[in-house]
C-alpha cells in the first residue's frame, strides 16, 4: 500500500564566509549602538553572526586569510557551530598580511567538494592583496568559471595608505568578474545594512525532497498458506494413522 508522501526540506546552496584576519582588523575605528568603540573585527562578528542566524536555508562554511588561507569549518547546517568559530577569531591568527589571491583558490578546493548548484562566497577585507602565490584576478576568473559568486565587502577608511590601503578597484572587479556585488562599509551602520542587502540578493533556498513510503503486506497471504498447508499436513497424518491402524486390526483378527 502506498502511503500519503513524506516532503523533506534541505538546503539548495553553499555559502562561504571568507574574513580578513590581517593586523589592521583590530583598528578600533568602529562603534557600537552605545558608542563603544571596538575593533573592526569585533563590529564583522556581531554583524556576521546575526547574518548567519538567517541562513536556515544555506549549508554555511567559514575561512579566514592572512599570510595564507585557512579553512575553519567545511559547509555545514550547524549554522551554531560556525557562529563558535566566529566568536574564536582574533586578529593576526592568520598573520598580518592580506592574501586575497590565495582566499579565493581556498574557496575554489572547498567549493570542488559541493554538490549544490548555487555557489556564493562573501569576502570581507579591509585592506589590498600584498603578494599572494595566486594571482588575484587569475583567481577570480577560475571561480568564475566553476559557477563561485563573490559578493565582497571593503570596510574601513578607503583614505588609508600604504599596505593597509584598500583596493577598491580590484575588490569591484571580483564582484564583476564573478556575478556578485561589491560593498563599502565605514561604520558598523554601513556593514549591517550591507548584510540585509545581501539577505535580499541571496534568499533563503531551500530545495524539497519528496517520496512516498510503501507498507508491504506479503506476510498475512502467507501466513494463512502456512496454515491451510500445516492443516491438510495434520489431516494427512490422521488420516494415515487411521488407515494403519485399522489394517492392523484386521490383521490381528485373521491371524
Amino acid at each position: 500500500m502506498v502511503e500519503e508522501p513524506i516532503v523533506r526540506n534541505i538546503s539548495a546552496r553553499d555559502m562561504l564566509l571568507l574574513v580578513d584576519l590581517s593586523g589592521s582588523m583590530d583598528e578600533r575605528d568602529f562603534t557600537t549602538e552605545l558608542g563603544e568603540q571596538i575593533t573592526r573585527l569585533d563590529a564583522v562578528k556581531t554583524v556576521l553572526g546575526e547574518f548567519i542566524e538567517r541562513r536556515e536555508g544555506d549549508r554555511v562554511g567559514l575561512a579566514v586569510f592572512g599570510d595564507a588561507a585557512f579553512p575553519q569549518t567545511s559547509f555545514t547546517e550547524d549554522l551554531s557551530a560556525v557562529q563558535t568559530l566566529l566568536e574564536e577569531l582574533q586578529p593576526r591568527m592568520a598573520g598580518p598580511r592580506t592574501m586575497i589571491g590565495d582566499a579565493i583558490g581556498l574557496a575554489i578546493r572547498l567549493f570542488e567538494s559541493s554538490e549544490k548548484d548555487n555557489k556564493v562566497a562573501i569576502l570581507l577585507t579591509d585592506g589590498n592583496d600584498t603578494g599572494s602565490q595566486m594571482p588575484v584576478a587569475k583567481a577570480a576568473q577560475i571561480a568564475a568559471s566553476n559557477g563561485i559568486v563573490i559578493h565582497t565587502i571593503a570596510m574601513g577608511n578607503p583614505q588609508t595608505v600604504g599596505e593597509q590601503a584598500l583596493d577598491l578597484p580590484l575588490l569591484r572587479d571580483i564582484s564583476a568578474v564573478t556575478g556578485g556585488q561589491f560593498f563599502l562599509a565605514l561604520d558598523r551602520t554601513e556593514l549591517n545594512t550591507i548584510y540585509d542587502e545581501l539577505d535580499q540578493i541571496e534568499p533563503e533556498l531551500i530545495e524539497s525532497l519528496s517520496y512516498r513510503p510503501t507498507v508491504e503486506y506479503f506476510h498475512i497471504p502467507l501466513a494463512l498458506l502456512l496454515v491451510l498447508d500445516l492443516g491438510f499436513m495434520l489431516i494427512f497424518i490422521f488420516l494415515h494413522r487411521g488407515q494403519t491402524l485399522t489394517n492392523f486390526t484386521a490383521h490381528t483378527r485373521d491371524t
